[in-house]
């Protein structure tokens, strides 16, 4: 009958060295993998506004919903509102604005953005946005007395090559409350 050896000393730094390899390609996986399916390009640059009551038919406002970021084009799939309360059945557009972030004020009437952007184009799948010179602008219709507070902006979209296409949705949180009376 055979007898069982030990494994040599050698064998057994052999099998500790290569299960710390195979650990550490385990956890760099892990950390591409949530690295592609993460990105982050817009970042969270949030704010809080509430806008004077006004008429229903001069209540709509224009909000800036990205800030400038140095990251490379994205191809934007979706943008989605988040309301927290629409009793004033707001509509909600989106647009891409190229030009000076600073010139266009935080819940700026309605159509100040199409003074200060050049151009203002509106957001469809697969628009492309350059977030180092355009940023995206919501323009918030109320068309009832109410109130309409929108608390955040879904944007999904795509990176390129030097991202490696990574695709994901962040979501930008706000608080803007547009009153209509």
């Amino acid at each position: 009958m055979p007898t069982l050896e030990s494994a040599t000393p050698r064998t057994v730094q052999r099998q500790v060295v290569v299960g710390l390899v195979l650990a550490a390609i385990v956890v760099a996986l892990g950390f591409g993998v949530r690295w592609w399916t993460h990105p982050s390009v817009f970042g969270d640059g949030g704010f809080d506004f509430r806008a004077l009551p006004q008429p229903v038919a001069h209540s709509a406002r224009d909000l800036q919903v990205t800030f400038s970021a140095d990251e490379e084009p994205v191809t934007l799939a979706g943008v989605e509102p988040v309301w927290a309360d629409n009793t004033a059945r707001a509509t909600v557009a989106f647009s891409v604005c190229r030009g000076d972030s600073h010139r266009l004020a935080i819940g700026a009437p309605a159509g100040d953005a199409e003074i200060v952007c050049d151009p203002l184009r509106p957001v469809v799948e697969g628009t492309r946005i350059d977030p180092r010179q355009e940023y995206v602008v919501a323009t918030i219709t109320p068309t009832a007395a109410g109130v309409a507070r929108l608390v955040g902006v879904r944007l999904t979209y795509a990176t390129g090559a030097r991202h490696l296409f990574q695709r994901g949705t962040e979501v930008m949180h706000l608080d803007a409350t547009v009153v209509a009376r």
